[in-house]
């Protein structure tokens, strides 16, 4: 447990640097392991047996369907693998859940829940809990995952949107350094007849070193988020004074 606590927190700043880029907004009371995500050069490359890789497909599809709103989340289900870890705030009111997958010992699986952001309730303990952020590390870069092919596996647009709801054809986001051989790429995932929310994906890719016999940019992330409207305690309280409104004067 220790070893892997500490593995997911040095591998830590990417997906932040990721969102700088462009942002899509972070939780305002997420986990700093989610939020950011360190993806180092020195990395081991490694590569998925054909049973692994059908699991891992497997985990994705059970990963979109519930961030679509196809299926509930039950946290202690063992659909991602072994639950290792709970970790939660009682004043923030989210949960982040840490899972082994069976198959795949090189990765790890975070998932954190949040209070519903459409619950317009001043008090955030008795919303609903909903997830909001699927997170799969893996421990050394996958050879032999093409991006395509993730692409297809879970219907995704070739755009992406922003935290501010505006549309950006294309799903390749610039490198910065330190990372310059990391390659980020952003979706909206299409929507479905039977889906109740829309869903933005990421894919964290490494082009190969100098030299490298293998010339196919490796795995290294994918990040899966619901995608919620941004409410201020303020804004809930003016969607709570116009809906109070609305049942006193159902005219208006």
């Amino acid at each position: 447990m220790k070893k892997t606590r500490t593995l997911v927190v040095i591998l830590s700043i990417a997906i932040g640097i990721a969102k700088s880029i462009s942002p899509i907004p972070a939780h305002a009371g997420q986990n700093t392991k989610t939020q950011s995500r360190l993806l180092v050069e020195g990395k081991m490359v490694g590569s998925l047996t054909g049973v692994q890789k059908e699991k891992l497909f497997v985990i994705l599809g059970v990963a979109m369907g519930i961030f679509r709103g196809d299926r509930p989340l039950n946290p202690d289900a063992s659909h991602f693998g072994d639950l290792q870890d709970v970790e939660s705030r009682p004043d923030a009111y989210w949960k982040l859940y840490t899972y082994q997958p069976r198959l795949i010992p090189n990765a790890t699986i975070q998932i954190e829940t949040t209070p519903d952001p459409l619950n317009i309730t001043d008090d955030r303990a008795s919303a609903p809990v909903v997830p909001h952020s699927f997170d799969l590390y893996f421990f050394s870069m996958i050879d032999g995952i093409d991006r395509h092919e993730l692409e297809n596996l879970l219907s995704l647009e070739n755009y992406w949107i922003d935290g501010e709801g505006g549309r950006h054809e294309g799903n390749s986001l610039p490198s910065f350094p330190p990372l310059l051989r990391q390659h980020v790429y952003r979706y909206r995932a299409k929507e479905q007849v039977t889906s109740r929310f829309p869903v933005d994906v990421e894919f964290f890719y490494f082009e190969p070193k100098d030299g490298d016999v293998n010339r196919e940019p490796r795995l290294d992330a994918i990040r899966i988020t619901r995608s919620y409207p941004y409410l201020t305690p303020e804004m809930r309280k003016k969607k709570r004074e116009e809906q109070q409104q609305k049942e006193r004067d159902p005219t208006q």
